[in-house]
């Protein structure tokens, strides 16, 4: 299937089966979304798979009593870091002197640099910054869902301080 197809296809299901995903199929969506570009690939959001039935139970009020967060096979919820600083970037340069075999003192100017753009925003920028990037990953989400047609139905409508 080519992405015209896949994006042709998607919709914004209202209503889940009972069909379960099988987890290999979750994962590779996971690992999809895990490759999202970002700002700087901070990637400053964590990925949340609820599959027990019992906390989408407990998450049914704060959902404005939306059926869906139940039905689903596999609840994904992005979470946007609240606390973005110096220690976002030293994550993501921790992962990427593992990942590529770089010392630090190879990439020591361009850490600098992420801490300085991260470091001057205010804490309401860092947060809206977060927010933008999570939905970037939940594009990338939507778009491998597609691609696998699987249903997907992407929602804001929830109690965010509920969830958290």
């Amino acid at each position: 299937m080519n992405i015209h197809e896949a994006l042709d296809w998607r919709y914004a299901v209202r209503e889940f089966s009972a069909e379960k995903l099988d987890n290999q199929v979750v994962e590779e969506l996971i690992e999809a979304t895990r490759k999202s570009a970002s700002s700087y690939g901070l990637q400053p959001y964590q990925l949340v798979v609820i599959e027990s039935e019992s906390v989408k139970q407990v998450l049914l009020p704060y959902s404005f009593g939306q059926q869906k967060v139940v039905d689903c096979s596999h609840l994904v919820v992005l979470a946007a870091h609240t606390d973005v600083g110096d220690h976002t970037v030293d994550r993501y340069i921790d992962r990427y002197m593992k990942a590529r075999g770089v010392p630090y003192e190879d990439i020591a100017g361009y850490a600098r640099h992420m801490k300085e753009a991260v470091g001057s925003r205010t804490d309401q920028e860092k947060r809206e910054w977060a927010h933008q990037q999570a939905y970037i990953a939940l594009g990338t989400l939507l778009t491998a869902a597609a691609v696998l047609k699987i249903d997907s139905c992407p929602m804001t409508g929830f109690d965010h301080r509920a969830y958290d």
